[in-house]
């Protein structure tokens, strides 16, 4: 009891304590009232409280909320200890406020934070505290850059980036010569020009995102060497592609077609040139049937045979005045004019032209040659300084060929059978009866002909082809009107010919629209491997793993996947189908593909990651993922997915099928060590459905082709599958050495190389195994239908056909790289 002289009286309670009291009155003389009894609860008074606290990692560190509590506080204070957990508050509080949440700064990554909140009321009575233990686990660092790439000129580098969300800043770190280290400085936006560099320098650059509380992303790499690196002399940057500007095209036979470049490059079609003018540069060219003269840059002649490259010889023209400047093929040789405008004729054999042309003496202002028709010899005729026209057949005596008083003098030959006067009229110079201008109703700025063909440009701009029917006017050929060269087939019955556009670009009509073939090719410096199919072959550069793509050997094909997409990085594999073709990016766990899945297909774009082993066939490619072993394929008639119940796949290939068969793949699984093969094929040993009702194994990595296959065991030897096909699938005998490296065909062909670099061929047809003598220090094959190629120790490509010891020359049309590939792309 306690007694009390006045009319109040403070005493203390807890909070969520329950007391009752007695108020008893006292007189002076002890008397007591009645007592009064009060109950007193302090969950019912004003003390604040909270509830429901949570935390959330943030980038800037935790935050911390929490609901109103009953009563609600009119203030939360918020205090951290980084040690130990809070019993009672101690020190400052790191914040005072009405409501949540609250954001509490964090450092350290992982670290453990002890909180506690302490409400108050509005008198500032503090309630019972809340404590917390939480970690700080903020959101993941950024991705490195995206698609980072470079623009470079001989002064500056334009780098771009696609901007991620999520990232505060970019850092960049730049070195010469070798990757940097460091995060380097910062750089906003998505673009940055470095222009602190000089021509012929090679520059690395490493760019990095960056959050807000500072963390770098893993670097996006590019290196790149400041100097335009473009399309070599006589070509020009065309679609993404290095084509020839050409100046001048000749014709004959109407498949044998060639054309000069503005470089004296040499490209043809149907056309094998002997290798003593493979490289050579080219001031004028004469075609006539199937023979050709070249007249070289440095003022040399020689002839040969167009359709099998034989030489016919080298013409001696000592005397003359060079340069060297037009050349005209006869039987047995060939006439030059020189700089001085004479006239000078050789044969093969060294002997001087027959006299009767004035030996060298006679002053030309025009030279024409032309295939009189494929059994007799060639027309050789001149324009002299007076206008006359003098010819001559199979370098014999000539003699005056046009001589007619009603012909102006005429200045310009329209091959052996046409020519121009000066006011632009064309007359027939074989003409029976006379020699009557054509079309006297216009004149004339172009013309050529070939044999009794003739196309002619008029001074409206319209085109004028005839036959050999002279009243006949037959626009055989739709020749384009912004042209500096034509030239027509000697065939009539082809009804077809080639022009070089003002632009330099050559198109042909005839048959099969077709572009030349490439006979002096353009090749990349050396390959480290390749692939090829029926329509391209693309190869990685050995210097910087560019790829480049050619159309092989197929003219008129335009469905070919043939050029790479311009921003793929530099690659160091590469896989190609029928209409597929893959490259796998360096430094990059990225297939990429492009093309199309079949020829009526529309183009496509792969883009498969996580993909260890990859291989192509006819229609597509499958490969194995790196982290479950699971084989998947992706194109058309191939098994979506290999068997799930032989374990982890540990390698594939895939069958080059033809067109009118399906597809099947081939695997190794873990556990097994020999090849299974599954899918569908024409060939009933390997099944019909999309697991195998008859499944064989494979004791070493296969090349499959049509309904038969071959593997290289352990020892290096080889074992095929199945034994005697046909009666004719006979292995060649082994060699010294292991066999390393096997390729297949669909049309039942196979080449293997041993480790000393020899290849051997078999297969179906006889004369299968011919092998090119000039194929030696092999290290890789590839082969289709009827064409293979082989890598050699240098980088260079070699290829033959099917049967025969000859080599062929496929047509590289390469892009340019203005990029020096460093590291590869995003890292």
């Amino acid at each position: 009891m306690v007694e009390v002289e006045d009319t109040t009286w403070t005493t203390s309670m807890g909070q969520d304590t329950y007391r009752a009291f007695v108020l008893v009155a006292v007189s002076r003389n002890g008397q007591q009232s009645a007592p009064v009894s009060l109950v007193v609860d302090t969950v019912l008074g004003s003390v604040a409280r909270i509830a429901d606290p949570t935390t959330q990692s943030t980038l800037a560190g935790i935050e911390v909320s929490w609901s109103p509590g009953s009563p609600a506080a009119s203030e939360v204070e918020v205090y951290v200890s980084r040690y130990a957990a809070f019993s009672s508050p101690y020190g400052s509080a790191v914040a005072s406020v009405s409501s949540g949440p609250v954001t509490v700064p964090a450092s350290v990554e992982g670290e453990t934070v002890h909180l506690l909140l302490v409400p108050r009321d509005a008198q500032g009575v503090a309630g019972e505290g809340v404590a917390i233990t939480t970690t700080w686990d903020p959101p993941p660092p950024p991705d490195a850059p995206a698609s980072l790439s470079a623009v470079v000129t001989e002064s500056t580098v334009e780098l771009s980036w696609d901007e991620l969300p999520g990232v505060d800043s970019y850092r960049l770190a730049r070195a010469m010569d070798v990757p940097p280290t460091g995060l380097g400085t910062a750089v906003s936006g998505g673009a940055f020009s470095d222009t602190q560099v000089s021509d012929d320098e090679v520059w690395h650059y490493a760019l990095y995102a960056v959050d807000a509380i500072g963390r770098a992303s893993a670097p996006a790499r590019q290196a790149v060497r400041t100097s335009y690196i473009g399309c070599p002399d006589g070509q020009a940057e065309i679609d993404g592609l290095c084509e020839p500007v050409f100046a001048r095209v000749v014709m004959a036979d109407g498949e044998m077609r060639c054309a000069l470049d503005t470089a004296g490059g040499l490209w043809c079609s149907q056309v094998v040139l002997p290798d003593a003018l493979r490289g050579v540069r080219v001031k004028d060219l004469s075609m006539r049937h199937q023979s050709m003269c070249v007249l070289a840059t440095d003022d040399t002649v020689t002839c040969f045979q167009g359709a099998n490259g034989v030489l016919l010889g080298t013409l001696p023209f000592s005397d003359a005045a060079t340069p060297l400047k037009r050349i005209a093929s006869a039987t047995q040789g060939a006439c030059v004019v020189d700089a001085s405008d004479k006239l000078w004729c050789a044969t093969y054999g060294s002997t001087v032209f027959p006299s009767g042309w004035d030996d060298g003496s006679l002053e030309v202002v025009d030279i024409a040659s032309e295939t009189l028709d494929v059994h007799n010899p060639a027309r050789v005729c001149v324009l002299d300084t007076e206008g006359a026209m003098l010819c001559d057949v199979g370098l014999g005596t000539p003699w005056t060929y046009l001589d007619d008083p009603g012909v102006p003098p005429l200045v310009e030959l329209v091959g052996t059978r046409f020519a121009k006067d000066a006011a632009g009229h064309l007359y027939w110079t074989v003409s029976p009866g006379g020699v009557p201008a054509l079309w006297p109703d216009a004149t004339f700025t172009m013309a050529t002909s070939a044999n009794d063909n003739l196309c002619a440009l008029d001074d409206t701009q319209a085109w004028r082809c005839m036959g050999p029917d002279p009243d006949a006017d037959s626009l055989f050929v739709e020749v384009p009107t912004d042209v500096v060269d034509v030239a027509l087939t000697e065939v009539f019955q082809a009804m077809g010919g080639c022009w070089v556009t003002s632009g330099g670009r050559l198109d042909c009509a005839n048959d099969h629209l077709t572009l030349p073939s490439l006979a002096i090719p353009s090749r990349l410096p050396s390959l480290s491997s390749f692939a090829m199919d029926e329509l391209n072959l693309c190869g990685v550069g050995m210097a910087d793993g560019g790829l480049a793509c050619t159309q092989t050997f197929s003219d008129g094909q335009t469905d070919a996947p043939i050029s790479p997409p311009l921003d793929l990085g530099p690659v160091d594999a590469v896989r190609m189908a029928r209409y597929l073709a893959c490259g796998h990016e360096t430094g990059a766990d990225l297939w990429r593909c492009w093309g199309t899945l079949s020829s009526t297909g529309s183009a496509v774009s792969l883009d498969l990651a996580g993909i260890g082993m990859l291989a192509a066939s006819g229609h597509g490619v499958c490969g194995i993922e790196e982290a479950t072993g699971t084989m998947s394929c992706w194109g058309h008639r191939l098994p979506a997915t290999g068997p799930t119940d032989l374990g982890v796949a540990m390698d594939v290939a895939v069958a080059h099928t033809s067109l009118s068969s399906s597809g099947y793949a081939c695997a190794w699984f873990d556990g097994y060590g020999r090849w299974r093969c599954w899918g569908e094929s024409s060939n009933p040993t390997f099944g019909s459905a999309l697991f195998p009702q008859a499944p064989f194994d494979y004791p070493g990595r296969p090349e499959i082709g049509s309904g038969y296959g071959c593997g290289v065991d352990g020892q290096g030897d080889l074992v095929c599958y199945p034994e005697g096909y046909n009666d004719r699938w006979a292995v060649p005998e082994p060699p010294s050495d292991a066999y390393v490296a096997l390729s297949a065909s669909a049309n039942t062909w196979m080449c293997a190389v041993s480790a000393s670099g020899a290849v051997a061929c078999w297969g179906f047809e006889d004369g299968d195994d011919a092998v090119p003598a000039d194929v030696t220090d092999i290290v890789q094959v590839d082969l289709h239908e009827d064409e293979a190629c082989a890598l050699d120790e240098t980088g260079n490509v070699l290829c033959w056909e099917r049967g025969s010891d000859a080599l062929l020359v496929p047509r590289w049309r390469s892009a340019p790289r203005r990029i020096i590939p460093g590291q590869g792309g995003a890292q």
